[in-house]
């Protein structure tokens, strides 16, 4: 549970105010205490855990106690629903498609991944259908969910140098706080390919400056999404979302970069402690779930 990682690391200042709760502990609880509640991984959940989540929702808002709710489990977008959106609106300038939907890519290559997890492409990129077809039989079998798999138009966003960015925020009941600027090689980046002078003061003041704040609030609000973290890149001045997780890993001993990155993990850990402690509400009060 990536709370637990930083709650074990860089966020035991906060340990004795934020307490970790399954979605198993939550459904059989009797009473939870009045508070705050970050409702995440949404995108994991079943219908009927989603049923479930929504109900406890609607009790805790409704007890008439200081509370205060972040993440909707009913209206909050969920991948499919959030690329699609910012491809309608011109947001983003690729589409995504179901596999389960009769219409097949407009334009290759494309990828596919799933809808409920955070591995990334699950296949290479793919050139034309047949390549398509092909990836998506290996898939089947494997015996992956045809259900969940999700076939995404790639745009190549590498500059003049062959270098791809993937920036980072978090956003934090409406305020936007600037994670990471990570740099490779590579098209995917899950940890920084880049450690050089010029990539860490990229990433440095990037983090620092928090230039795209503005249109990353507008995005989490059209999300209906009030905690998690955004990846995205920007090309031709212009941001293109890859995804927002509302469970997102937020610090580990193991971070890539090690002493390397530690003044930009230290300012976005300092900016992430501030607004949580803004927020939070210190209550023995209990609110009734279930009889």
């Amino acid at each position: 549970m990536p709370i637990k990682n930083h709650l074990a690391w860089r966020g035991k200042p906060l340990a004795h105010i934020i307490q970790p709760m399954t979605y198993d502990r939550l459904f059989n609880s009797t009473s939870v205490k009045a508070g705050m509640y970050i409702f995440s991984d949404l995108e994991r959940l079943t219908p009927a855990e989603t049923e479930l989540a929504a109900k406890a929702w609607s009790t805790i808002r409704n007890s008439g106690q200081e509370v205060l709710l972040l993440n909707d489990p009913i209206r909050g977008m969920r991948r499919y629903e959030l690329l699609r959106t910012l491809y309608e609106q011109g947001i983003n300038p690729f589409n995504v498609y179901k596999l389960t939907e009769v219409r097949m890519p407009e334009r290759y290559p494309v990828f596919i991944r799933f809808e409920n997890d955070h591995k990334g492409s699950r296949s290479p990129l793919l050139h034309d259908k047949d390549e398509l077809l092909a990836a998506i039989y290996e898939l089947e079998a494997q015996g992956m969910n045809r259900e969940s798999m999700m076939i995404i138009e790639y745009i190549n966003t590498a500059d003049e140098t062959g270098t791809y960015r993937k920036y980072s925020h978090f956003y934090v009941d409406g305020e936007v706080i600037a994670r990471h600027l990570f740099q490779g090689e590579k098209w995917m980046l899950k940890v920084p390919g880049k450690l050089d002078e010029t990539a860490l003061a990229e990433e440095r003041n990037f983090v620092e400056s928090n230039p795209y704040r503005e249109e990353i609030g507008r995005i989490f609000r059209i999300a209906r999404i009030d905690y998690g973290r955004i990846d995205f890149t920007v090309s031709n001045n212009r941001i293109l979302v890859w995804e927002i997780n509302t469970n997102p890993h937020i610090t580990h001993r193991k971070d890539a970069g090690g002493i390397l990155r530690e003044p930009v993990q230290t300012f976005f850990v300092n900016a992430f402690h501030k607004r949580l402690l803004q927020l939070n509400i210190d209550s023995n009060v209990k609110i009734r779930l279930q009889s």
